[in-house]
Parts: C-alpha cells; sequence; structure tokens
C-alpha cells in the first residue's frame, strides 16, 4: 500500500500495490517491497555544487539549507543561497519515481553537482557487486539500467531521460565487506572519489534555468528481465538513437596482418612478414618483396574461399615501423610515403583480392600521425576534427582501392569510447560502407558492428544490445582465442547476426567454426 504525508503519515486514495513507500518531513521513512524495507536512509542529501563565474574561476557552494514540503506535499523544497532544489516522489505499480527540479538563481553556471537522494540496504550482498568495482552508469550512449539482485527480488535503477547525459548508480557499500548498504548518487561533472575512466558530465545549469532529473526504482521478482522491468526505457533510448545500419552479408571476414611492430632490422624496417631477411633497401630487395607480398595475398585468397568470407581487412598496410601503440598507423594516405617498397605493388595486391570476389577493407585511425624529421619516431595527434579524418581516410581507400570493410581503431577507450555523433556522421556518409570501431557504446550499434575479441571474453553482442536493436551485431575476432570452448556461444551469435573474423593468412584453428556458418 502506498502512503505519503508529512509528520504523521496519512493515506492517499491509491490503489494497493507491492510497493509501498511512507513520506515523512526529512524525505522517505520506507521503501518496502514483498514485506522487505529497502531503504536504509531517506534524507535527501545535497553533498556538493559547483559553480563558475563570468571570469572563469570556479567555487563550491553552500550546500546547506532551509527544507519545507513542496507544493505536492510528496516531496521537498530545498533552498540555498544560490536557488532551490525541489524532489517529487511518485509510486505506480512496482516503480518508485523521482523527480529532481534544480534552479539556479545566482549569477553563476552551475557546473557541476553530487546528490544522494537516499541508501538503500538489501537482505544480502547483490548479486552484480564484487566488493570494489562502483556500479554506476552514464546514459552516455547507452541506456541507464542498472539492477540489483537479491533474495528479494530485482531492484532496476533507471534514468528516465535518454538525452541529457548524467552518471548515477552505487559507487560503493558503506558497510563492506557484509555489503549490504549502498549510497544512491546521481552526479553531473566527476566525482572526486570516482574513477578517472568515467566520463565527465557536462550539463551546466546556466542562471536563471531549471535542471529537471528524472530517475525510478522499479522492482521485480528474482526472474524479472530488463526488457520487463524497463521496456520503455529501451523503447525511448531506440527512438532518441534508431537503427540505421544496413549490411546483409554476416559472412566471415578475415584480418591480414603482414607486418610485426618495432623490429628493428635495418634492412626491414617495418617488420614485413616478421621475416629478418627481406632486404626493402636495395632494388633486387624490393623486386623480391612485392613478389612475396602478391604470393601472400594469392594464398589469403584461397583460405577466403575455403571459409567463404565476404571480405578482408589488411590492418597495416603502412607496415609497422614503429612500437605500440603507434604500430597500427591507421592511414592508407601515406602508405607509400611510409613504405615506399610498396610502390607500383600496393594497388595489384588490392585487386587480386577484388577481382577474386571479395571486399577489401583497412584500418583507420581517428588521430593524425606525427612522424619526426629524421623518421625515427611517431605518435599519434588527437584530431581536432576526428570526424573529418574519419571521412578523408575512407575516402581515399574508397577511391584507390574500392574499401568498403573498415576497422577503427583507438577511437578512445573502453569507457569513453569517441562522441556517438561522430561515427553516425561518418556511417551516413558512407552508408555503403562497414564500419567496425574497436571501442563502443550502445548507440554504436545502431550504425556500425563494433569489434568484440574472443581472447577478452566478447563472444556475441551484449544482450542488452539485441534488447534495443534487433537487428544489431558484432564483428567477432575469434583469432587466438579457445574457438572450440566457445563454440556454441559462437554457433548461436552467428545464427543471431553476428560476424567472425580470423586470420587470413593461414589455414589455422577456427576454420572450423568459420566453415559451419
Amino acid at each position: 500500500m502506498l502512503i505519503f504525508g508529512f509528520g504523521s503519515a496519512l493515506p492517499l486514495a491509491v490503489p494497493c500495490a507491492v510497493l509501498s513507500a511512507t513520506f515523512a518531513p526529512a524525505g522517505l521513512s520506507e521503501l518496502r517491497y514483498e514485506g522487505f524495507d529497502f531503504l536504509a536512509r531517506g534524507t535527501f542529501r545535497v553533498l556538493s555544487v559547483q559553480f563558475s563565474s563570468t571570469d572563469g574561476a570556479r567555487r563550491q557552494s553552500d550546500t546547506k539549507g532551509s527544507v519545507s514540503p513542496n507544493a505536492l506535499g510528496a516531496g521537498e523544497l530545498m533552498t540555498f543561497a544560490w536557488g532551490t532544489i525541489e524532489t517529487l516522489y511518485r509510486v505506480q505499480g512496482d516503480r518508485l519515481y523521482l523527480s529532481i527540479g534544480t534552479t539556479n538563481r545566482s549569477n553563476g553556471t552551475l557546473e557541476a553537482f553530487s546528490y544522494e537522494p537516499l541508501v538503500l540496504k538489501f537482505p544480502e550482498k547483490p548479486r552484480e557487486y564484487d566488493g570494489a568495482t562502483p556500479i554506476l552508469a552514464t546514459n552516455v550512449g547507452s541506456p541507464t539500467v542498472t539492477t540489483m539482485t537479491s533474495s528479494s527480488g530485482v531492484l532496476a535503477l533507471c534514468n528516465e531521460d535518454a538525452r541529457r547525459p548524467l552518471l548515477m548508480g552505487f559507487p560503493w557499500a558503506s558497510d563492506r565487506p557484509v555489503s549490504t548498504t549502498f549510497p544512491l548518487r546521481i552526479n553531473s561533472g566527476r566525482g572526486d572519489m570516482y574513477p578517472l575512466s568515467l566520463p565527465f558530465i557536462d550539463r551546466p545549469i546556466a542562471p536563471g534555468q531549471t535542471d529537471r532529473i528524472a530517475v525510478s526504482l522499479r522492482f521485480g521478482d528474482a526472474n524479472a528481465t530488463i526488457p520487463q522491468l524497463a521496456g520503455d526505457i529501451l523503447d525511448s533510448f531506440r527512438s532518441v538513437y534508431p537503427f540505421e545500419l544496413r549490411w546483409t552479408d554476416r559472412r566471415p571476414i578475415v584480418s591480414l596482418i603482414a607486418a610485426s611492430a618495432n623490429t628493428g632490422w635495418p634492412n626491414n624496417p617495418r617488420g614485413w612478414f616478421h621475416d629478418h631477411t627481406i632486404d626493402v633497401s636495395t632494388t633486387a630487395g624490393v623486386t623480391a618483396f612485392r613478389a612475396k607480398l602478391l604470393a601472400w595475398a594469392d594464398n589469403s585468397i584461397s583460405i577466403m574461399k575455403k571459409v567463404n568470407a565476404q571480405g578482408m581487412i589488411t590492418w597495416d598496410i603502412e607496415g609497422e615501423e614503429f612500437p605500440h601503440p603507434t604500430s597500427y598507423l591507421g592511414d592508407p594516405r601515406l602508405a607509400e610515403t611510409l613504405a615506399p617498397e610498396l610502390k607500383g605493388v600496393v594497388d595489384e595486391y588490392f585487386r587480386r583480392f577484388r577481382d577474386a570476389g571479395f571486399r577489401v577493407g583497412l584500418t583507420i585511425r581517428p588521430q593524425e600521425l606525427v612522424v619526426s624529421k629524421d623518421h625515427a619516431t611517431a605518435s599519434q595527434a588527437a584530431s581536432q576534427k576526428p570526424g573529418a579524418t574519419l571521412i578523408e581516410k575512407i575516402e581515399y581507400g574508397r577511391k584507390r582501392w574500392g574499401a568498403t570493410l573498415f576497422y577503427i581503431d583507438s577511437n578512445g577507450d573502453a569507457a569513453r569510447p569517441l562522441d556517438f555523433k561522430v561515427i553516425r556522421a561518418v556511417a551516413q556518409r558512407f552508408p555503403d560502407v562497414l564500419l567496425i570501431p574497436e571501442h563502443k557504446n550502445t548507440a554504436y550499434y545502431s550504425v556500425s558492428a563494433p569489434y568484440g575479441d574472443l581472447r577478452l571474453g566478447y563472444s556475441s553482442t551484449p544482450q542488452l544490445v539485441s534488447h534495443i536493436y534487433a537487428n544489431a551485431f558484432s564483428v567477432i575476432n575469434i583469432a587466438g582465442g579457445n574457438s572450440a570452448n566457445s563454440y556454441k556461444q559462437l554457433a548461436d551469435a552467428v545464427s543471431h547476426g553476428d560476424i567472425l573474423m580470423r586470420h587470413g593468412w593461414s589455414d589455422e584453428s577456427g576454420t572450423t567454426e568459420l566453415r559451419s556458418h
């Protein structure tokens, strides 16, 4: 039963529900689901607010203010010297909705805030918590649906807004090692005690403006799934980031890695074929290298026919003269400049694959390569316009070699991939191209086929992604992974549309899986 009121709790005329809540002047005083009270503390706490002024200086502002009931009675109005925060609670079925309205009445911009609306408790340590890793999520490119599972069922924390960025979740247990009590934190900016890998949440509130946050706690039994608990959240995300990818060919793709990084071999500085006897410093040596490159291509073509591949991606057409992480240069425009031994042969190399009926592809990066004057060192400089950089590299590969498969290397990192809008703009510019980005968030799957590596435990498109985008798929690199032990997972992945990738220069383990699907 739902009870809202101030002082002595007064019943309101609402239907009985499995979830019940009681509200007191200082906040929630009870949050009960199936007989268990999940509330450890219901007082709304303002942990920090940071402002910037017209001179650019930043300062922490007052977090102590007066509290009074809001106009609707089921929440609070907190008044500070700089503005107000108004909360409103509402129970509907098995969901508790919380609205937070922050109004900035100061002359400066509210740059970052940290709120703790409540503290939850569970009958035992939630299954998702490993004792150390924060359970935090942003809606930057992904929906926020964070679950906490215990014997009392599943609780899902949801951000109702798919557009404005926000960080929220349970950063730690306050009673480790028992780990049953968790503060709920909601942040913009970046929390001082949070991992640096989390993205900065840029959500300023200008003078005179009000920012509104809508979150919900949704309860279900132990078998409740995310689509059951939060299907509307997934639908909302899909409406903001609609599925646009059109690529029906799901046959395998092979990777071709022609060189080894930073070998230091004076006559083969780009490490071609991991062979120190190759000599690209003489006319005769270059002639021999070119013949070997074409023979290597012919051998790869025969393997690709065996596994019924749709195409290949040459990972390092520029060679690998420099050490990791610069090793994969990702700029086909510079291939003949950096590796002059390719002149007169690189066009024939790609032509042989196309003539055999295969797509061809390249590795590209959203950075610009910077090589020292003496050619001894190189680095990747961040591009001021990464989308334009990717477009220029793709355009070059398409026009010169007919490339339509592009692996995007080093597009941010696992926690902070390149802004989705950049990838979408590139995909929309080239609708006949398949982009395979190394790092991704959920939105990436709407316009690309993100890369996954079996060695790192990636054996299928994540289930949450598939719930949002029924036609989403990944490119899963099985090279070096235990594909035999993962056969069933890979077979299921392929049956749902995922593409497998393997090396294409040797008839290695993995061919069975590829041939079979």
